[in-house]
């Protein structure tokens, strides 16, 4: 939920979207603390129906709702969730996907409105509260506004003062918040303009061979980044659009160059055999089954894959250095006896040569 003008912004972790559970978050984390406000725009959502309609029938708020397929209606809100979800992805990088979210979220939500916003240059809890925030990494001490204890019996008293002060800061904010929201909003309207008419033509991404990519994937959760984390190099790209990626360990696979995003990060470009694990889809020679990927052996040859226990003999476990399958193995050795007969029967012949030049 956002403020218009303010900017400020309340965020509240659901367990549904139906419309009590939307109604009664509502009701206890807006209007029982900023009040009704006079307008409340929604999307065309069923959970803005029922208890919610409701809700802002009797609080007497002229609820509005969003074109239809259109979230640019709203999109101060779409932003803001935007923002909030980009900060959960990047918590569920470094802390993986079972991070618990709905308890790092308030402090998402404070340093979002503590922080000076583009549009307004102030920020949001400033303009809205007179003060700015005191966030946990930087407290401030503070005289409380007490008016409960001891009443206030003269201008003369500092929390009179400290009101004042506070109502002098507001009128001035709000001006200053208010002829930069004038400009952010007229340079958005010169943006808006300049997309429609088609000044602003979207430039494509021209993949080369040895370029660094990411494969995209459909996130699963709201907090899961639409790419896979390995970085891949891109080898060959064919003109049908498909191109071949190759890992660190020399493992290649197929994607689509619809499939791939750029990688913009600084990645060394060299190779490192001793990472090379076998895929989780990898099927035994032997049995057929994809299990048991811990202790699956990759043959050095032929890139195929065996339990330890479906070799004859069977390993107790996985071998260090390289290792052939027993379908190489027979070829690596009849290649060695090759090697070693043309060695000797090249010395043989020089041995001859020799013989023979001698008087």
């Amino acid at each position: 939920m956002t403020e218009h003008y303010t900017r400020f912004i309340v965020c509240v972790p659901l367990p549904n979207k139906e419309a009590v559970t939307i109604a009664n978050a509502f009701r206890n984390h807006v209007l029982s603390v900023f009040g009704a406000p006079a307008e409340c725009l929604v999307d065309g959502g069923t959970e803005f129906e029922g208890e919610f309609k409701e809700l802002c029938r009797t609080c007497l708020i002229d609820r509005r709702v969003t074109s239809p397929d259109s979230p640019e209606g709203n999109g101060l809100t779409e932003r803001v969730v935007r923002t909030i979800k980009f900060c959960l992805k990047k918590i569920a990088l470094d802390q993986g996907l079972d991070v618990a979210w709905d308890e790092l979220l308030w402090s998402l939500v404070l340093s979002y409105n503590a922080a000076v916003q583009e549009s307004l240059k102030v920020a949001p809890f400033t303009l809205l509260f007179a003060q700015e925030a005191t966030v946990p990494p930087a407290l401030k001490s503070r005289l409380p506004l007490d008016f409960d204890t001891n009443e206030v019996k003269n201008e003369y008293d500092s929390r009179v003062r400290d009101l004042v002060a506070r109502a002098k800061v507001v009128k001035e904010l709000m001006l200053t918040a208010g002829c930069n929201l004038e400009i952010a909003q007229h340079r958005d309207t010169l943006l808006y303009e300049g997309r429609r008419g088609g000044g602003q033509v979207p430039k494509p991404h021209n993949f080369q061979v040895g370029d660094f990519v990411y494969i995209r994937q459909r996130p699963r959760t709201g907090i899961e980044v639409a790419t896979k984390p390995a970085i891949l190099k891109l080898v060959k790209i064919q003109r049908d659009g498909v191109v071949v990626l190759e890992d660190s360990t020399r493992t290649r696979e197929k994607s689509t160059v619809q499939n791939i995003a750029p990688c913009h990060l600084q990645v060394k470009d060299e190779y490192d055999l001793t990472k090379s694990k076998p895929s989780k889809h990898l099927a035994c020679e032997h049995c057929k089954r994809m299990d048991g990927e811990a202790f699956m052996l990759l043959c050095d040859t032929c890139n195929k894959g065996y339990h330890t226990w479906c070799l004859e003999p069977a390993l107790d476990s996985v071998p260090e250095g390289d290792w052939q399958c027993p379908s190489c193995l027979p070829q690596e050795v009849s290649a060695s006896l090759v090697e070693v007969k043309s060695e000797l029967s090249e010395k043989l012949l020089q041995a001859e040569g020799k013989l023979k030049e001698a008087p």
